[in-house]
């Protein structure tokens, strides 16, 4: 009975057995994770809490989502200045802690304005105004006779209110996660 009871937290514990590693590796990848999201060197620090304001005042610009348009994760110069005069994001603080996503179709600004709020190290609340939403990808069609299920559908969407990280990747890139959703990938125009 004691043998069966032993093998079988055997067979229970077995798989757990290949994450076990050396202290030298494990310490190693934790000092990179800490780098990464400490970067002052404290946990502590008033920096990694209040991440999210220095993006506020770095993100102001004409952004295009490099995400779709380079899928396959190739950069063309010459499709990027292009979309820069046609397409993407204009992006505006709003005040100290947050900042305005106003998407620009065919070189103008739309109604469908993105708020982010700042809510602590580099999480931000979004809220879209949904009329806006439903003006820019509806045009002049009445929702009213629609099947809800074409709207709700674009107005339940991940960018268009909930939480998401928002981290400034390099001078020019701009990375927004909405939760659940996959990074978007935002490149600043010049």
């Amino acid at each position: 009975m004691i043998g069966r009871v032993l093998a079988a937290c055997a067979a229970l514990l077995w798989p757990l057995a290949g994450f076990a590693q050396e202290p030298e590796g494990v310490g190693a990848e934790f000092s990179a994770a800490f780098a990464e999201y400490y970067p002052s060197g404290d946990a502590e620090s008033v920096l990694v809490e209040t991440l999210g304001l220095q993006i506020v005042a770095q993100v102001e610009g004409l952004w295009v989502p490099g995400q779709i348009l380079f899928s396959d994760g190739t950069f063309e110069a010459e499709q990027f200045t292009r979309s820069c005069e046609i397409i993407g994001f204009e992006i505006a603080p709003s005040g100290r802690f947050g900042f305005t996503m106003t998407p620009i179709s065919r070189g103008e600004p739309t109604n469908a304005v993105t708020t982010y709020a700042f809510v602590g190290a580099s999480t931000f609340a979004l809220t879209t105004d949904l009329e806006g939403v439903i003006e820019r990808i509806f045009g002049d069609m009445d929702i009213e006779v629609m099947d809800p299920r074409m709207w709700l559908g674009v107005l339940n969407g991940s960018m268009n209110h909930g939480y998401a990280t928002v981290r400034m990747e390099s001078d020019n890139i701009l990375v927004i996660q909405p939760v659940g959703s996959p990074p978007h990938l935002l490149i600043r125009c010049p």
